[in-house]
């Protein structure tokens, strides 16, 4: 009697779970699906697609000499090995770790904090207005997402049990967030540093360090490219001062140190989002210090490995909102939701994405794309891959070994070669002047310029020439 009075309900927990897995895996499908099949790029895709489609050693120079860690570019290149690198399945591998960490880490937070919790989770996820802009990027934003998120669940686990499983699951996502990038490696930093302090106020420290020590000795060999990177950074890099950039990481860290003081009525609740606080205030602490007393570190987007951790944080309030509040959070994070994606459908399909493809598609083998600026010549070494492309004025030296099979490099428009027959598909920047100097240079219109915004950006515009001899 005794066995058959356990069975049924573990039946019954299993096949809800099953059901729970399989409405997230559809609803997550569904609602991110038609993004897999947008057709153009942004540079930083671009960049990424280029990339990969080179050989493993030509992969790993670049990623050797990029400004973030090589795990996702080789995680990406297996991928496309097996899949190809179509943009679309380059999009949905991007996708692939939102869905592992729905199907995966919603039922261990089930396990953890009980299913009303998880149910939440899941809807703040799937419903979340910041994915639409990530979840299909060609970028590796959503995998330290997931191992961040992942890495988190298991320090809080290994805290609360002591159980070793729960450690090396710990140490083992910890690791890859690392290797992913720079921002899940502060994340990373971050828990380690509360789960030694905590130690050490517990006087177990013996606990807590050899899994430290397998961190450090594992992230070893990428030390030096680490402090590399560090020392190209304090001397240069893209990103820009603005006190936007400051207000934006003041905001995440007040916000998250707010919710954590919402949440007070479940002790559990309350003290795991502490501990989530606790990760983002010293890694995004560390950002704005070294943003403000070094160089600029950080844009909007580097937020996204700390995701889960929000999201936790406001499942948690939710639990102890009243019922009215509850169905008010829940309205407004779907309406943000809903503008968020029809946002990014119209940054994907907009009008002034067609305008590329269609110039695109009229070349031929014979034809030549000359273009100066990196925001057009990234998408155009993606898309007009089969047509010999000149990059003028390419100041970047990332880019000739990401572009180096799609593309050729000239130090100004002057040098660019005598060029045999078929037409010049010039794209011109208001900052360059190449349609002019080829005019100079003997070359004619053979079609009216066309102007138009690159796709996905709202603000630069491009002229498209044809033009020939």
């Amino acid at each position: 009697m005794k066995a058959a009075a356990i069975s049924v309900p573990v039946r019954s927990k299993n096949r809800t779970q099953v059901a729970a897995r399989t409405v997230f895996l559809f609803g997550g499908l569904g609602l991110w699906g038609l993004l897999l099949f947008a057709p153009n790029t942004w540079y930083d895709e671009s960049f990424t697609a280029a990339a990969v489609t080179q050989p493993w050693e030509g992969l790993w120079r670049t990623a050797c000499a990029d400004f973030h860690p090589p795990l996702y570019y080789v995680l990406l290149k297996s991928f496309c090995t097996v899949f190809g690198d179509s943009l679309p399945v380059l999009r949905a591998f991007s996708l692939l770790p939102v869905l592992l960490l729905g199907l995966w880490g919603i039922p261990a937070a089930a396990r953890a904090f009980g299913k009303p919790a998880s149910d939440r989770l899941a809807i703040l996820l799937l419903c979340c207005p910041v994915l639409p802009f990530f979840v299909v990027e060609i970028r590796m934003y959503t995998w330290a997402l997931l191992f961040v998120s992942l890495a988190a669940f298991y320090a809080w686990q290994w805290h609360q049990t002591g159980a070793a499983r729960d450690g090396g699951k710990f140490v083992l996502f910890a690791i890859l967030g690392a290797y992913t990038h720079y921002y899940a490696l502060l994340a990373v930093c971050a828990m380690n540093a509360l789960l030694l302090w905590n130690a050490l106020r517990q006087k177990r420290l013996l606990r807590v360090l050899p899994a430290a020590a397998v961190q450090l000795l594992s992230y070893a060999p990428w030390g030096y490219f680490l402090v590399l990177r560090v020392k190209t950074v304090a001397h240069g890099y893209w990103i820009a001062q603005s006190p936007v950039l400051y207000f934006v990481l003041l905001l995440a860290m007040g916000g998250s140190v707010l919710l954590a003081y919402l949440v007070r009525k479940d002790e559990k609740f309350a003290a795991a989002s502490r501990a989530a606080a606790g990760v983002l205030v010293l890694a995004l602490g560390a950002a704005l210090l070294f943003s403000a007393f070094v160089r600029p570190i950080f844009v909007p987007r580097y937020l996204l490995p700390f995701l889960g951790l929000f999201l936790f944080q406001l499942c948690a309030l939710w639990q102890g909102l009243p019922q009215k509040g509850r169905r008010a959070l829940f309205l407004i994070w779907c309406i943000g939701f809903a503008v968020c994606q029809g946002l990014i459908l119209f940054r994907f399909y907009a009008p002034q994405n067609q305008l590329l493809q269609a110039e695109c598609a009229r070349l031929t083998p014979q034809d030549t794309v000359v273009v100066s600026d990196c925001a057009a010549a990234g998408p155009l070494a993606v898309q007009a891959e089969n047509t010999p492309l000149y990059w003028v004025d390419n100041q970047d030296p990332l880019n000739p070994l990401a572009f180096s099979e799609r593309a050729r490099f000239l130090t100004n428009v002057n040098s660019l070669p005598a060029l045999p027959g078929g037409r010049l598909l010039v794209v011109d920047t208001p900052n360059s002047a190449l349609r002019e100097t080829l005019l100079q240079k003997g070359y004619r219109d053979c079609a009216a310029p066309r102007t138009a915004r690159l796709p996905y950006t709202f603000w630069e515009t491009f002229t498209y020439t044809w033009m020939e001899r």
